[in-house]
């Protein structure tokens, strides 16, 4: 199903990813060392059906890899996003972390709360997302966040995805988006972001 892009709102400044560490800190005492290790945060459900389970110290956000490599250069920041252009000039890409808007209404079901975001995001009704956007994953912990995706192209060529996710319990609201020319590999920059993003939080 073809979908007509237009993305409301401005693209906000990526909130930098505060990923804590593991391991072991020495304590000296008198005449002796001590290995005290670090708590280990425990993994959060991101199912979409343990959604509405979420605390509200849970702070699940997408981080990605993708500046400086492979071709991929940071083009721009803004409140809660960060752009990222290919040295060929053919695709851009946006990662984004925010909060819900005001103007999506929201449920204990994340799965149809995602469908209204993609549709806020695309200015289209929600029953046309609802029926083309499919399940998709996000790399989480060694294992996945349940997130959903949409992709297209429009009659000049251009190829274009976007993954999200609605955390409604806690209002957090994040997508990656995918935007190639025409004649640009928008396949394999796809499959380089789903590569290169992940959730921390």
């Amino acid at each position: 199903m073809h979908l007509t892009v237009r993305r409301t709102g401005a693209i906000a400044a990526l909130a930098a990813a505060a990923l804590g560490l593991t391991g072991c800190v020495s304590v000296k005492l008198p005449g002796e060392n001590i290995e005290t290790a670090t708590a280990t945060p425990a993994l959060l459900d991101l199912s979409f059906e343990a959604g509405a389970n979420l605390q509200a110290d849970a702070h699940p956000e997408l981080v990605d890899t993708i500046d400086g490599q492979d071709g991929w250069l940071l083009n721009g920041t803004a409140t809660g996003a960060r752009v990222y252009k290919d040295t060929s000039g053919g695709c851009v890409v946006t990662v984004h972390n925010g909060s819900v808007p005001a103007s999506v209404t929201v449920d204990g079901d994340d799965r149809a709360n995602t469908d209204r975001y993609l549709a806020h995001l695309y200015s289209a009704p929600e029953p046309r997302i609802a029926e083309s956007a499919a399940d998709a994953g996000i790399p989480y912990a060694g294992g996945s966040a349940a997130f959903r995706q949409v992709a297209g192209a429009d009659p000049d060529g251009t190829r274009w995805a976007t993954i999200a996710r609605v955390f409604a319990k806690i209002n957090v609201a994040v997508f990656a988006d995918i935007d190639c020319a025409a004649g640009a590999d928008a396949d394999g920059a796809v499959a380089y972001v789903t590569t290169h993003v992940h959730v921390a939080g």
